[in-house]
């Protein structure tokens, strides 16, 4: 048995035990506790922002396919109309009364035989002659008002479809259960504000206030209003209640901003419109940047710079626009065989192809005015033979007058042209199929479409805090170093998870023309350049395809820096200049911050050096045996010693190519 003096030291070591390992277990055991609750929080995040972009995505595909569709309507009914104007029905002019004769009806423009027109003494009968011309030119009179009429149902259409289709978009993203995005209702209603502004889109000097006849801008802004404020009246032009917008597009309007480069400085400067360039600095995405860093950024390294607005009109809508043109002339009927390639000619019952219906001769030339007071002057031009008898024209077949010259067909604008040999070969690596005949062309009519949603996460608060000292490693001041640098970087990953979705997606019409020729098929616009009725779907493409100019109306923050900031920059010998006169003339700096950011990152040349030192690192090696001079003993020996065969630099032009090796990276930012 032990003593008295025994069973106390006994005692007092079990409590010195107790107290000096007792609390390590319960230190570990908090640990692991908080390990698993920021496991799990960071596994719930990420299940959240999976299915939010999965919605969003789902979200602008609907978007972008409603938005091409309405696309595919508005060319479909222009090339109907296109049509309209062309057919022989129209031509023989029966139902709009053109051509009508007591007792027959005339093919328009049709003039007599020779013969009718002259007496019986061989001289010309020239009140005959004054009479048919009278009457050919009240049916050119008539068949133009028509077809002006159908001009300017088009250019309404080309208004009205485009819009309707924008509105359509909206409700497709939010029947997929995206929500109004505040700053597209901001960035719209600005612009409709512009459009109702008479200084702006309601001054004649900047834009025509009629179109083909058509009083575009009060419709057109009545249209955009529904849309903004999904139909509710709005009382004062304000953002609230602009609840219209779920997903953007991009638009090149009028009152756009636009950088207009003059006089002296960095040939870097063109990089201040180019949002990338800010996302690629603050990423620190070395690759990206290789080809300025090191690069003089110090002082004023724009030199001198102008904001300027877009001053065009486009004359059609300026959102989801399908890039048409109206012309009147000849050029189009050159190559109307391939456009109509028959046409059934009601008086004489051939086939004949329209361009050699109407040909571009009149059967006895004349020119025709009409003074103020609507007195006809007729001065003739006719054609005599050697004994100075009257003749038809050598170069008239048809004895009509020239009218198709007075039409106006809708064409395809320059927006509209085939890919070239490269792109389709690039794009063939990347998509399922090559591009089938006849649809490999950029198409003027692309609709592009992006989601912004703001995620609840239950990490979003932390990206708020960037003070070292209160991240959860350091707060509970763990002796075990490794235990802290666990916990701070598992809290960094969290600060650095997504806290906002941006998804986009692009989609177009596809329509093309089917030829004589084996089978093959054209472009649409490869068909005399009139728009046709020939667009029979529409699909998804790779957003990179075709790209998207102009402004994104979602981004507002970037067109606050593009039009407040880059003007008092351009002005500015130094950058915080600059940023002091800013905040002097407007609020909202912290708007603007992250691209402030990136410019005095790339003004530090630390910044620079370390981008360049990340370049310069070896990025792969290996180990050979070599003779090498010891330096201790003075002799050679065999040492293992490293072989860099490639850089960081060297890599970022590689990615796998499906074999595990490294191939030449020439994809595609994005197929969708």
């Amino acid at each position: 048995m032990l003593d008295r003096q025994s069973e106390y030291r006994f005692a007092v070591l079990r409590r010195r035990r107790k107290n000096g390992q007792g609390g390590q277990v319960l230190a570990f055991a908090l640990i692991a506790m908080i390990a698993i609750l920021i496991a799990v929080i960071f596994l719930f995040d990420l299940n959240t922002v999976i299915r939010g972009k999965v919605k969003g995505q789902n979200a602008v595909d609907a978007a972008a396919l409603t938005g091409a569709t309405w696309q595919m309507h508005t060319l479909n009914l222009i090339g109907e109309l296109n049509l309209i104007k062309a057919t022989s029905v129209l031509l023989s002019g029966t139902p709009f009364g053109i051509a009508e004769t007591e007792g027959r009806v005339n093919r328009l423009g049709q003039f007599r035989p020779l013969e009718e027109y002259l007496k019986t003494d061989g001289s010309v009968n020239f009140s005959l002659l004054n009479e048919d011309i009278i009457r050919v030119e009240d049916e050119k009179q008539r068949l133009s008002d028509t077809v002006d009429l159908l001009t300017q149902l088009q250019t309404r259409v080309s208004f009205v479809l485009p819009l309707i289709g924008y509105g359509a978009a909206q409700q497709a993203a939010k029947n997929n259960g995206i929500n109004w995005n505040p700053d597209g209702g901001e960035v719209m209603v600005d612009m409709l504000r512009n459009v109702y502004d008479v200084s702006l889109y309601g001054n004649a000097d900047v834009v025509p206030q009629t179109i083909n006849g058509y009083a575009w801008r009060i419709p057109y802004a009545n249209m955009l209003e529904t849309i903004i404020f999904s139909g509710n009246s709005p009382g004062a032009l304000t953002a609230e209640g602009a609840t219209g917008i779920a997903v953007g597009t991009s638009y090149e309007g009028l009152c756009n901003p636009f950088m207009s480069i003059r006089g002296a400085g960095s040939q870097f400067r063109y990089l201040l419109a180019m949002r990338t360039f800010y996302e690629s600095v603050n990423a620190n995405s070395w690759c990206d940047l290789r080809d300025i860093l090191g690069a003089d950024f110090t002082g004023n390294w724009w030199g001198d710079f102008d904001i300027s607005y877009h001053s065009s009109f486009g004359n059609e809508s300026e959102i989801l626009p399908v890039h048409i043109d109206f012309y009147t002339g000849d050029l189009p009927y050159g190559n109307l065989d391939k456009t109509f390639p028959k046409r059934l000619d009601s008086q004489d019952s051939t086939t004949v192809p329209l361009n050699r219906l109407y040909d571009d001769a009149d059967p006895y030339p004349y020119t025709y005015t009409v003074d103020d007071n609507g007195e006809a002057t007729i001065d003739y031009q006719l054609h005599y033979d050697a004994a100075g008898h009257l003749i038809v024209n050598p170069d008239d077949t048809d004895l009509r007058a020239n009218i198709l010259p007075d039409f106006t067909w809708c064409t395809y604008g320059e927006n509209w042209t085939g890919y070239d040999a490269e792109t389709i070969s690039f794009w063939s690596r990347y998509l399922r199929k090559s591009f089938r005949d006849g649809y490999a062309y950029f198409s003027g009519a692309v609709t592009w479409f992006q989601m912004r949603q703001e995620t609840v996460t239950m990490t979003g608060n932390l990206s708020g805090t960037e003070d070292g000292e209160k991240r959860i490693g350091n707060a509970f001041n763990f002796k075990d170093k490794t235990a802290k640098n666990m916990m701070n970087s598992a809290e960094t990953n969290l600060r650095s998870g997504v806290h906002q979705i941006v998804v986009d997606a692009s989609a177009k019409p596809f329509g093309r023309i089917r030829t004589e020729e084996n089978g093959k098929y054209l472009p649409p616009f490869e068909a005399g350049n009139m728009v046709l009725p020939v667009f029979t779907k529409v699909a998804l493409i790779p957003v990179e395809l075709e790209g998207h100019g102009g402004i994104n109306q979602l981004d507002k923050d970037w067109i606050f820096y593009i039009t407040k900031f880059l003007p008092i920059l351009g002005e500015s010998k130094t950058l915080d200049d600059a940023v002091t006169e800013f905040k002097q003339r407007h609020s909202g700096y912290g708007r603007i911050q992250y691209f402030i950011n990136a410019l005095r990152k790339v003004q530090d040349p630390e910044w620079h050096r370390e981008g360049l030192a990340w370049l310069e690192a070896p990025a792969r090696w290996h180990y050979e045996l070599r003779s090498v001079y010891d330096a201790q003993t003075g002799k050679q020996v065999e040492k293992k010693v490293r072989i860099v065969t490639k850089q960081n630099k060297d890599l970022c032009d590689e990615w796998p190519n499906g074999n595990g090796n490294p191939g030449t990276r020439t994809g595609p930012g994005r197929l969708h």
